[in-house]
């Protein structure tokens, strides 16, 4: 109902004034508030960064597709902000908050803090590592549920890889290594007995992070990226095969249906168009 959103934009701007003028951050003077009670409020907006969890589902974070974390966004503001007395790792929490929860307050407050030439290499290291603890996380029985779960995992990685390459376009070179998907040693362990969830899970958040990328011809260059030499792209990407070949014997009982998984991969990549001798050879 339009008088509902109303009311909930009304509500949403009231709390944004309220934790701007607590702040101050655009105003002189002193803040209203202790700078206890600003550690407290980034301590709560940020609980996702305290979690000791190993469970994949446990890392589902909260997204905020439609903005409406004023709390987080006033944060964000006062980070930026010349008059800011945050430490560099309060801002790095709060840029790692805005990046999990993704939507307007990332592309217009988060982004920018995360790329901030004070914080930007250690954000790039923690974003990192989060991702790739998550690719290994324990990933639960509920196949919806994975399948939602890798799709957020993806969103994060394509905003990873998005503010690195606006940085620095030459980022994109190594994004799989950023987002740990080059990893040939996990592609090969997904095809062993019992990690047919693990080859599931990799699998979905390789695709869902290939759909992001328009044009095959850079989804390609950001594949084969630059891997270690004795792990030459051709090695990355028979292994990706030789786990979907295997997990789909057990996932995927149908013959059309394992055939029509291996085919999209590959068809994401430009098919045999682009492939190269080296690879139909391997």
């Amino acid at each position: 109902d339009s008088d509902v959103d109303e009311e909930q934009a009304a509500c949403l701007l009231n709390e944004s004034i309220f934790v701007e003028t607590c702040l101050r951050f655009e105003q002189s003077g002193p803040m209203l508030i202790s700078t206890e009670v600003v550690r407290k409020w980034i301590e709560t907006t940020c609980k996702a960064n305290q979690s000791d969890s190993v469970l994949l589902f446990d890392k589902l974070p909260d997204e905020d597709g439609s903005g409406t974390n004023a709390l987080l966004k006033a944060l964000l503001s006062y980070a930026l902000s010349p008059s800011s007395a945050l430490s560099i790792v309060e801002k790095v929490q709060l840029s790692l908050e805005s990046w999990r929860q993704g939507g307007p307050i990332w592309n217009t407050k988060g982004a920018e803090l995360a790329s901030s030439p004070q914080i930007f290499d250690e954000f790039r290291l923690c974003s990192s590592s989060s991702l790739k603890k998550e690719l290994i996380s324990e990933q639960g029985k509920d196949d919806a549920l994975i399948d939602l779960i890798c799709h957020s995992w993806s969103e994060r990685a394509w905003r990873l890889h998005q503010l690195c390459t606006t940085v620095n376009e030459s980022f994109s070179q190594s994004t799989m290594a950023l987002i740990g998907l080059d990893d040939v040693e996990l592609w090969k362990s997904c095809a062993e007995e019992g990690n047919a969830k693990r080859a599931e899970c990799f699998y979905l958040c390789l695709m869902h992070f290939l759909h992001n990328i328009e044009g095959t011809d850079i989804r390609r260059k950001i594949f084969w990226g630059q891997i270690e030499p004795e792990f030459p792209p051709t090695k990355l990407m028979v292994h990706v095969l030789v786990a979907l070949i295997d997990t789909s014997k057990i996932l995927l009982r149908s013959m059309e249906r394992r055939v029509s998984r291996i085919r999209q991969f590959w068809e994401l990549l430009g098919g045999k168009d682009g492939s190269s001798p080296e690879f139909i050879e391997a």
